[in-house]
């Protein structure tokens, strides 16, 4: 082993601790690091993986490394780059291989490479509800609760704990049969439309991994984050990708704070005896706060009453500050609060993005403070479940929505749903909500035009086709087309709408799968519904990853904070019933199953959960954390007990006075590593501007029923490619043709229309395995992953590999599909872009190809992968990263902008 090599990693770019060093280079098969807030746990995962892979030659298609959010995932994927880009430049090309992300797409992948569901859609949960709002009738969760959408909810809930928890159908069925067959239901009607949700992904991976114990022998390490926060069923799922390797994991059952949605800290305890001989390394360094919260942290940690660890030792110098103060109403909490934050910025030095503002609960706690950081224009971005709709432009156009159904109406608190805004009440708050934020002069006729589209809407033959056609057409009579993006106010206006425009695709989607054709009148009382019982409450801003550098305040929840971190921190409403929660503990519906069938108290929570919330919380800061509470609201309010378990010795209390002078550390700022696909990198060359609508905020095509074919066919050749490579006596014509008829879906054509496609896929794949039968046939890897750097990126994609040397890309020619067509330019760069990641893991590529199939007659373009031509893609590559970075989003008018989705919104319009 090379030991110069081995210092270097060790040693640079700063030196790890004795405790890091032993997690680095242990050689134990099972290994456990206990790793607290601010340890540095990132930067031991980044060192062992590049320890393994360039001093002990480990293949990095051999490493699994799960993190708990993708956004965890990119920073780690950007220390790896960058560590072995200064260390071994020749080994970057094959990093591509190696998964770093969440296990819930990781799943994904095992799902669609080795058993057949490359064809099935995932549902995020807000997509998942709305699908159950429509579906749940039928199903019968009705009985489950008097009001619908709480019955939703408390369906999902008890499905995703019965999947998590892996419970025994048998055992279900005798003790809840009534749940069990609704169940079965569900399932059924997610295969039928092929939607796979985050806990049937996991469920559904460990049941086929079971039967298939093989399928991943290839992974010889695997790495895991935040052990503390896994479940049963992922805790399974582990174990079963890691039985023929090294399993490594880190965690912290201090900050488990996910038991309300099965997360089990048991699992991080019992690691040693599931897994003997286990090395357990403790990480005892916090290296992120200054010493006076390090000291408190630790005090206060003390009163766990389940589970105690090592205390962590300070490595700043700084003493830091932390200070207390006590207000008479919440709405003084929330001046004084402002006050801080604006003195902080104007007179200290301090971005607005330093600091962060921190409450139990966004939704109960926020509304005062984001009222006078609006009044005042202090930019602010606002998380937790209720984000969205704190601002006046979601306000806006939730309310015009909710007003073209005959009978809307809108609901301001969920607590006083019979207070309800109805008629044209809704039309006129809606306008004064967008001119509260609109600084331009309003659109003549707004109100009038308003009223058009209700009508037409509400006629018996509306001009309509889907939700984005109609949102584009409010959104131009709103006057959108003035907003400029590259004012920060109208940007973040700009952001949220695209977020409001997920919001109706979420919606759509779930309302148009199998065929649906739109029905305004009983859809639009639907969206009224979703918006008042589910989405209102549910839906966050636009991820603030996503508005890359928006220098704002931000506020928000402790469970979102959790792997955050500022260098100011305002925790605030910290009373009784709020922090801790007064609904912590309460018994909540199973729909019918027994409690004693599963932990039913861990996913209700108690006392202790709350405990580590506040402990998460008062670990965020680096320098300063003020905790803040109140004396009254409507009634005389406690502050929360946890504050006297802080430790009083560091604390100082503030009497309502300016925070007191201290020192911020500066830190280096740091780029993390983007990842892009290659055709997100022709979207963007194609028009930047329309790459910040789609790509960026959000922005959503019309919803059309051939959405979809494109992709479906592109299946339909790799299961025909499968079918061959497993016999060698079927003939390729014999293989399309099976494939498709058994494997062709659309997820929104149905009936005469689905099988008017079926018949165009076939005849398109037909031709094409007429044709160039042999390339089906001499196909070596179908959709094979790459992903391989560029400078300061990775560039993903699936391509199809011809032997082992020819590089092709399908497209269809005859049917439309949701992507948008692409021009041959576009299609060769893609191509190229291809052959660079192959190229980048030691493969030869002699040529290229595009195969375009159609339903008259397919034919094949090669294209040139000579070096100067691949070279010239990724330069291009790179410099649409680079401008990305740079935020630059000109518009690119050309004969594109007739075809574009964002046309009729677009200010730069030809």
């Amino acid at each position: 082993m090379n030991v110069k090599l081995v210092e270097e990693i060790l040693s640079k770019p700063a030196k790890l601790s004795p405790d890091q060093k032993e997690a680095v280079l242990s050689r134990s098969r099972y290994n456990r690091v206990i790793a607290g807030a601010g340890a540095g746990k990132t930067e031991t995962l980044t060192r062992r993986i590049v320890y393994l892979i360039l001093a002990e030659g480990v293949e990095p298609s051999s490493i699994v490394a799960f993190t708990f959010t993708e956004r965890a995932a990119q920073a780690m994927k950007s220390r790896i780059y960058q560590r072995v880009g200064e260390l071994d430049e020749s080994k970057l090309g094959k990093l591509g291989e190696m998964y770093v992300g969440t296990i819930h797409a990781y799943a994904k992948r095992v799902l669609d490479d080795y058993f057949k569901f490359g064809n099935y859609t995932v549902l995020d949960e807000n997509q998942e509800i709305a699908f159950l709002m429509r579906h749940g009738w039928d199903i019968g969760i009705n009985d489950f609760e008097r009001n619908y959408s709480e019955a939703c909810r408390v369906f999902l809930r008890t499905v995703n704990m019965v999947w998590d928890e892996m419970l025994d159908r048998k055992k279900l069925e005798a003790k809840a049969p009534d749940f069990c067959e609704k169940l079965a239901h569900y399932e059924y009607l997610l295969d039928k439309h092929k939607l796979l949700t985050f806990g049937r992904m996991i469920l559904l991976a460990v049941q086929k991994l079971r039967e298939n114990p093989e399928t991943l022998s290839g992974v010889k390490h695997l790495i895991v984050d935040e052990y503390q926060d896994i479940n049963r069923a992922q805790e399974e799922l582990i174990r079963l990708i890691g039985k023929n390797g090294e399993i490594f994991v880190v965690g912290d059952p201090r900050q488990s704070i996910y038991q309300w949605r099965g997360s089990d800290e048991k699992f991080f305890d019992s690691f040693e005896e599931t897994f003997k001989g286990t090395k357990t390394v403790t990480i005892r360094e916090n290296r992120r706060s200054g010493k006076r919260i390090v000291v408190n942290a630790n005090k206060f940690a003390g009163t766990f009453k389940k589970a105690h660890y090592e205390p962590m030792e300070a490595t700043r110098k700084e003493d830091s500050f932390i200070g207390l103060v006590e207000h008479e109403l919440p709405e003084d909490e929330a001046v004084w609060i402002a006050d801080q934050i604006q003195d902080l910025v104007k007179k200290r030095g301090l971005k607005y993005s330093d600091i962060g503002v921190l409450t139990r609960s966004v939704s109960l706690a926020a509304g005062p403070l984001v009222n006078v950081l609006k009044q005042r224009r202090v930019p602010y971005i606002v998380g937790g479940k209720v984000g969205l709709f704190k601002r006046d432009e979601a306000q806006a156009l939730g309310r015009i929505f909710a007003w073209f159904y005959e009978k809307g109406f809108w609901v301001e608190d969920p607590w006083r749903w019979g207070e309800q805004i109805t008629g044209d009440d809704l039309l006129w708050t809606a306008l004064d909500c967008w001119r509260s934020v609109y600084q331009y002069r309003m659109p003549r006729g707004v109100e009038s035009r308003l009223r058009e589209i209700k009508a037409d809407l509400n006629s018996k033959k509306s001009s309509y086709d889907n939700f984005t056609s109609i949102y584009q057409d409010v959104l131009i009579t709103l006057g959108f087309e003035n907003l400029v993006h590259t004012d920060p106010n109208d940007a973040t206006i700009m952001a949220n709408l695209g977020r409001f425009n997920n919001l109706l695709t979420d919606y759509e989607t779930a309302n148009r799968v199998g065929g649906r054709t739109p029905h305004w009148k009983e859809d639009l009382k639907g969206l009224c519904w979703f918006m008042n019982s589910y989405a209102a409450w549910a839906y966050e801003e636009q991820p603030a990853e996503d508005i890359r550098g928006v220098d704002a305040v931000q506020i928000m929840t402790v469970h979102q904070a959790k792997g955050l971190e500022w260098p100011v921190v305002f925790l605030f409403s910290t009373v009784e019933g709020r922090f801790p929660s007064k609904m912590v503990g309460r018994e909540l519906n199973w729909c019918g199953i027994p409690r004693d069938l599963f932990d039913a108290r861990r996913y209700e929570g108690d006392l202790e959960d709350e405990r580590r919330l506040f402990y998460v919380a008062i670990t965020r800061a680096r320098d300063a954390l003020v905790v803040s509470y109140f004396k009254r609201m409507k009634k005389s309010m406690s502050r929360s007990q946890f504050i006297d378990d802080m430790d009083f010795s560091v604390v100082t209390a503030l009497e309502r006075k300016r925070l007191p002078s201290f020192t911020v550390a500066k830190l280096e700022a740091v780029d993390s590593m983007l990842t892009f696909s290659a055709s997100e990198i022709t979207a963007y060359l194609r028009c930047p501007y329309m790459f910040l609508l789609r790509n960026v905020y959000g922005y959503q095509p019309e919803l059309d029923e051939a959405i979809g074919f494109g992709k479906g066919v592109h299946y339909c050749l790799r299961r025909a490619v499968e079918l061959l490579k497993r016999n060698e006596d079927l003939g390729p014509i014999t293989a399309a043709v099976q494939a498709v008829d058994t494997e062709f879906f659309m997820p929104f054509a149905g009936g005469d229309v689905f099988e008017s496609y079926k018949k165009g896929a076939r005849r398109s794949v037909l031709n094409y395995a007429k044709s160039f039968g042999g390339d089906l046939r001499q196909s070596s890897e179908v959709e094979y992953r790459i992903e391989f750097p560029i400078h300061n990126a990775t560039v993903t994609g699936r391509i199809d590999v011809l032997g082992d040397r020819e590089v092709r890309d399908y497209k269809t020619l005859d049917y439309r599909e949701a992507e948008g067509s692409v021009t041959m330019s576009e299609a060769e760069l893609q191509v190229r872009l291809y052959a660079a990641g192959l190229k980048s893991v030691g493969r030869k590529v002699n040529g290229g190809s595009i195969a375009f199939l159609s339903s008259e007659a397919s034919k094949v373009v090669p294209v040139d992968v000579g070096g100067s031509h691949v070279q010239k893609a990724v330069k291009s590559a790179e410099s649409v990263v680079a401008s990305i970075r740079d935020k630059r989003f000109k518009p690119n008018r050309g004969e594109h902008c007739v075809d574009c989705d964002m046309r009729d919104i677009c200010r730069w319009r030809r």
